[in-house]
């Protein structure tokens, strides 16, 4: 009777190393997935992958391969750096599992001697993995294989065949996911190149510069827009503003407000009449509940001794641009806001005329940048911003552009998300 009592305490000690065993190995596939590279990151994803599946079924060594996707295999497991190269093409065991087939050689030492050669895997220390799992990636349609060696034969339990199985499909899901990321991500390109200038123009004698921070993971895009044209008498045209909502009906409202002021730009009129052009389009063509705040500037120099920039001020109930003076003084270009665009047919829009002197700079900006907030959700405010541009007297444009980005950044919260916009108007020094 002891004798039972003895074996059948051996029988529990042996079953909870096991469980323990298992416990360690999900704990470190766990943290593989939770460490490992975004979906899409293809190459850094693949082996995370090989490494998961490695450490949840004991494997030495793991491949993932993708044969459309990845130019060789990515590997993973304990023993991955005695892999050496690998010819995926050769190994006869992935073909089924390239066909959806789960294939599983328990030990090559028992194939026949033809089949073993295409088989057979070596490590550069010259041992065999006697143990293969080689596992489709997608079920109907596979996109690649997954292939799981072992130095011992008979060395995946079914338990752990079926967890790889698990961990595999849901790698295909994410392949899938991380395909209609990237899809989005090449249209969210494509629709903020039209939101945004590829390049300033050059100016004679200005200085211009300009910042754009969108906000979300990259496959949306934001509403803000700025752009930079010239008027056929040699002055040039400064316009900034943001769109309501995100994504493609956001990209639209933009496009419109761009296009229709490049549009008016060859008759040369007033901002403020721009503006109400502008606001009849968007009424016309953007659907109930669309709107857009914006800021246009016309400007021209007067080549004198010294220099003047002349702008005329017209605002669509965006927030004012601000004024630095070469002496360091920031203030508000203008109280007068105006009314949004795409609301109402006579909306009111406020007008401002100044003239910048050298080393003055006039300041664009979205409301990204005032309403930044911090972790006790206080708001980066105006009374920062002028402070911040009053730091940056006698920088370039570029150089107030950026420091007055890394001033909202430095302040606002991680999980606080707006699109930002800067532009930046700099009558230079030597302007005469």
């Amino acid at each position: 009777m002891e004798g039972d009592h003895g074996d059948l305490g051996g029988l529990d000690r042996s079953r909870a190393l096991a469980a323990i065993a298992e416990r360690d190995r999900l704990e470190r596939v766990l943290s593989l997935l939770a460490s490992g590279a975004p979906s899409s990151d293809l190459d850094g994803l693949a082996r995370t992958v090989a490494g998961a599946t490695a450490a949840i079924t004991g494997g030495r060594v793991a491949l993932v391969v993708l044969p459309e996707r990845l130019a060789r295999p990515a590997v993973g497991g304990p023993d991955a750096e005695w892999l050496g190269e690998i010819d995926a093409a050769r190994l006869a065991v992935l073909a089924p599992a390239l066909d959806g087939q789960l294939v599983h050689v328990a030990d090559t030492a028992y194939l026949d001697p033809a089949a073993a050669a295409h088989q057979r895997l070596v490590t550069l220390d010259g041992r065999d993995l006697r143990c293969l799992l080689a596992l489709p990636i997608g079920e109907e349609e596979p996109i690649g294989a997954v292939l799981i060696g072992h130095h011992r034969a008979r060395a995946f339990s079914p338990r752990q065949i079926a967890l790889a199985t698990a961990l595999v499909r849901h790698l295909a899901q994410m392949l899938v996911m991380g395909d209609a990321v990237a899809e989005q991500t090449r249209i969210a390109t494509a629709l903020q190149q039209t939101l945004l200038p590829p390049m300033l123009p050059a100016v004679a004698g200005v200085d211009l510069a300009a910042r754009y921070r969108p906000s979300g993971s990259g496959n949306l895009v934001g509403g803000d827009f700025y752009d930079v044209f010239f008027d056929p008498a040699g002055g040039w045209y400064v316009l900034l503003g943001d769109s309501s909502g995100i994504g493609p009906e956001a990209a639209g409202l933009a496009g419109i407000a761009r296009y229709t002021a490049r549009a008016l730009a060859d008759q040369a009129p007033r901002p403020a009449e721009m503006l109400d052009q502008m606001n009849l389009a968007l009424l016309r063509a953007a659907s109930e509940g669309r709107f857009c705040t914006a800021v246009l500037a016309h400007c021209w120099l007067e080549r004198d001794r010294p220099a003047r920039l002349h702008v005329e001020l017209g605002s669509a109930g965006h927030p004012p641009a601000f004024v630095l003076r070469a002496g360091g003084e920031a203030v508000p270009a203008t109280s007068e806001t105006g009314t949004i665009l795409g609301i109402m047919a006579d909306a009111p829009v406020g007008e401002a005329s100044l003239e910048l002197e050298a080393g003055d700079a006039l300041v664009f900006y979205t409301d990204g940048i005032l309403e930044a907030r911090d972790a006790r959700g206080e708001p980066f405010g105006e009374e920062r911003a002028l402070a911040t541009l009053a730091g940056a007297v006698g920088r370039s444009a570029e150089g107030v552009a950026r420091r007055l980005e890394r001033a909202v950044l430095d302040h606002r919260a991680p999980q606080d998300r707006d699109d930002m916009a800067i532009v930046v108007v700099r009558l230079r020094a030597e302007a005469h």
